[in-house]
């Protein structure tokens, strides 16, 4: 463990764990940070329990929080980062040693360990050795003083002996090599010796400690290069957090269950994108295709409208040259006069098929049979007496058929000559 901790390893340490995600403004720039888990000791170290903590911002929990503070914070859950400082913390009356780290994405790990008893204890050593004792004496941890791996403690207080079950004096015979599990050995013995040389390690890690009763204990370690009556030794202080493991498998365990969620959180949402994606592709498709069809209609269409002026043009001139020649014709054959009025109201329905026919339309459309054949005798001239006797009506009759078509064609309360009205709209050859 001489590196940074695993998650792991960091839930489980004895020194208060966080992880805080950086708040940013829309510039991008950071504002502040939220707690997002805690481990027990943080909870004990600042007299706070999760649940308290969890989705406050640091300014709340530690008002001493400057801009600066967060500021850095931002920069190092922006890269590869880390940073170690030591302060004073007013609202637990501590001294603190805080390390920054980039956790994740946007996020950032803090281990918080008290230094204030172990500042105040290496400076009490270095003044005077009574001092130190009234001060370890009275500590909740077990602090031991060893000239190395495999000498005898040259100093253990009343802790250190309840923690490891032998007798101050038994401690004083024997050394760290009779409580460290076997496995261990190489890692605490180089460790030790490093620090005795002056070498900078890492200082607080976990271990498990074997009691005189060989029970295994897991305990936090914090260790320093301490000088003992004028010789270097090392000053170990130790701590059982056996009773922390618990509360610290649940954490980890809903730090792995969050780690889950959001990892299928992540998978949903590359999922809906893909699929997004792919809409968007067969959306473009389907409007390129829309964009084809339109014009294949588009052509379609004109060619119809074509086809239709063509066929028009080909009707039209058909009645012009070969139906209406064989129509007057018959105008002048000796044909009683109802044949001769159903032939103008034939020929007027044949001019209508004709592009000059669309004003007689207006006429033809609205005109019964009977008042079709009377307008188109008015058209050429004839009166109403005329009308009355070639088609065998009352004058009476004749006349009110002549106020029906004025009404039907809009005439009924003007003065426009209807003959020639009729003689406007329809064709003369009618």
């Amino acid at each position: 463990m001489d590196g940074m901790p695993t998650d792991t390893q960091r839930y489980r340490l004895h020194c208060g764990f966080a992880i805080l995600e950086v708040l940013r403004d829309s510039r991008g720039e950071a504002v502040d940070c939220e707690f997002k888990a805690v481990n027990p000791a943080f909870e004990e170290l600042m007299g706070l329990t999760a649940g308290e903590v969890a989705g406050r911002k640091l300014t709340d929990i530690v008002p001493e929080s400057n801009a600066e503070w967060i500021n850095f914070c931002g920069r190092i859950a922006s890269g590869n980062l880390r940073a170690k400082f030591r302060t004073f913390f007013p609202r637990v009356g501590k001294r603190l040693e805080v390390v920054l780290y980039g956790h994740a994405e946007g996020q950032v790990g803090a281990l918080i360990t008290d230094i204030t008893l172990r500042l105040k204890t290496q400076a009490e050593l270095q003044q005077n050795e009574v001092g130190f004792r009234s001060i370890a004496e009275s500590a909740p941890e077990g602090i031991f003083i060893s000239p190395g791996f495999d000498g005898p403690f040259l100093y253990a207080n009343r802790c250190a002996s309840e923690l490891t079950g032998y007798s101050i004096d038994e401690l004083g015979q024997i050394g760290p090599v009779q409580l460290v599990p076997l496995d261990d050995y190489p890692r605490i013995k180089q460790r030790m010796e490093q620090r005795l040389s002056g070498e900078k390690v890492q200082e607080t890690y976990r271990t498990n400690l074997v009691r005189k009763d060989g029970q295994v204990t897991p305990v936090e370690v914090t260790g320093s290069r301490a000088v003992w009556r004028g010789r270097p030794a090392v000053l170990t202080m130790m701590r059982d957090v056996s009773r922390y493991v618990l509360k610290e498998e649940e954490l980890e365990q809903w730090a792995l269950g969050f780690k889950a969620e959001w990892q299928e959180s992540v998978q949903a949402l590359e999922l809906k994108k893909a699929e997004l994606a792919a809409q968007k592709m067969n959306l473009d498709r389907t409007n390129r295709e829309v964009v084809k069809t339109n014009t294949a209609l588009s052509v379609l269409a004109r060619n119809i409208d074509r086809r239709r002026e063509d066929l028009e043009k080909k009707i039209a001139q058909s009645i012009s040259t070969k139906i209406m020649p064989v129509m007057n014709d018959l105008r002048s054959d000796k044909l009683s006069v109802k044949s001769l009025a159903k032939i103008e109201v034939l020929s007027a329905l044949l001019a209508d098929l004709i592009p000059e026919g669309s004003k007689a339309h207006e006429v033809i459309a609205v005109l019964s049979a009977t008042e079709l054949r009377l307008a188109l005798m008015i058209k050429n001239g004839f009166t109403s007496e005329q009308i009355a006797g070639r088609l065998h009506m009352s004058p009476h009759t004749i006349k009110t058929h002549r106020r029906n078509i004025r009404k039907k064609l809009g005439l009924q309360n003007s003065k426009v000559n209807l003959s020639s009205y009729l003689k406007l709209k329809v064709s003369k050859d009618v």
